[in-house]
């Protein structure tokens, strides 16, 4: 909750900086820890995020077919591996999406059924997903090297529920996650510019993938600080939830084949 806090006022403060300045707030970033070294890119690679575990075939359907028209090429779908989720994946291809499955670690938390999971794995490694998020419980953690090493293929992601550059790092560095899912929400900047800084000089291969779920203001950092760190971040969440401020901010939104033109947003 602390760290929370502390990510939301700094968040703040670093926009009222930008205010008086009266520039956006990726040249605040910049000046600030990047020492203006950064060049910014307009284009940021973006994914639709949708649906929830919940969902069915009617509610995917619709949130497939308001992808499509927005411009995404990507987009995660949340599946539970104790339900039946194949006709949700025969769904995703049917629209010719390149996609990722979040488990929701607390569908496997249930019952820690690792028949179930195995089923899973075993079927989507022929899907070819872009990544699996939240594979296991963080409380089983330490399970997940040996689930990585039979499954050497796919591509894992974890980490919104962390929030320290320490936690981050263990992930990389110990677990040697493909990705981890940055929320801005709860990890200060400060601790993402630090946790690049070390990914750049010791060369790591694992990038970040920001986790936007729910918020405006989450959401426009995010894109932010993507537009400085070029080949360290994979891509931003897009929600495509129905929230009222998000429908908003979306429908200013250019995007084609998964960029999104930064230039196309109310960025002061």
């Amino acid at each position: 909750v602390l760290k929370s806090i502390l990510a939301s006022l700094e968040i703040s403060l670093l926009n009222l900086i930008a205010t008086s300045r009266n520039e956006t707030l990726g040249k605040t970033l910049n000046r600030i820890y990047l020492n203006s070294k950064s060049k910014e890119n307009n284009n940021i690679k973006v994914y639709s995020s949708a649906g929830s575990i919940n969902s069915n075939l009617k509610d995917i359907r619709k949130d497939l077919i308001n992808s499509k028209s927005i411009g995404f090429k990507h987009i995660k779908i949340r599946v539970d591996i104790n339900k039946k989720y194949k006709s949700k994946i025969n769904l995703i291809k049917k629209y010719n999406f390149d996609f990722a499955i979040d488990l929701i670690s607390n569908t496997f938390e249930k019952n820690r059924n690792f028949q179930n999971l195995k089923r899973f794995l075993n079927y989507i490694k022929k899907n070819k997903p872009l990544w699996i998020e939240e594979i296991i419980n963080v409380n089983d953690i330490d399970f997940f090297n040996k689930i990585k090493k039979k499954n050497k293929i796919l591509k894992f992601s974890y980490g919104e529920n962390f929030n320290s550059f320490f936690d981050f790092y263990n992930l990389i560095n110990f677990y040697k996650f493909d990705y981890i899912n940055v929320d801005i929400s709860h990890t200060t900047i400060s601790d993402l510019f630090r946790l690049i800084h070390l990914i750049r000089k010791k060369k790591i291969k694992s990038k970040i993938i920001f986790h936007c779920w729910g918020g405006v203001v989450n959401l426009q950092t995010s894109l932010e600080i993507a537009s400085l760190s070029g080949a360290n971040i994979e891509m931003v969440e897009i929600p495509m939830a129905d929230f009222s401020l998000n429908n908003k901010f979306i429908k200013k939104m250019k995007i084609n084949n998964s960029y999104l033109d930064l230039s196309s947003l109310d960025r002061k």
